[in-house]
């Protein structure tokens, strides 16, 4: 699903353009969710390491 969400391959045929896009807006999240998760996990870090000096 992913390859066919950037354009890479077509191989997932559906009926009409919004099978298309619901099946994009379902997908986002997930394909999103690795990077989100380092991004609060980092931010977290940051706010939570002792002060320095």
């Amino acid at each position: 699903m992913m390859l066919s969400w950037v354009g890479v391959s077509d191989s997932i045929a559906y009926e009409n353009g919004w099978w298309r896009a619901l099946a994009m807006v379902s997908i986002t999240p997930t394909a999103l969710w690795g990077p989100i998760v380092l991004a609060l996990a980092y931010s977290y870090h940051l706010r939570r390491r002792p002060a320095r000096g």
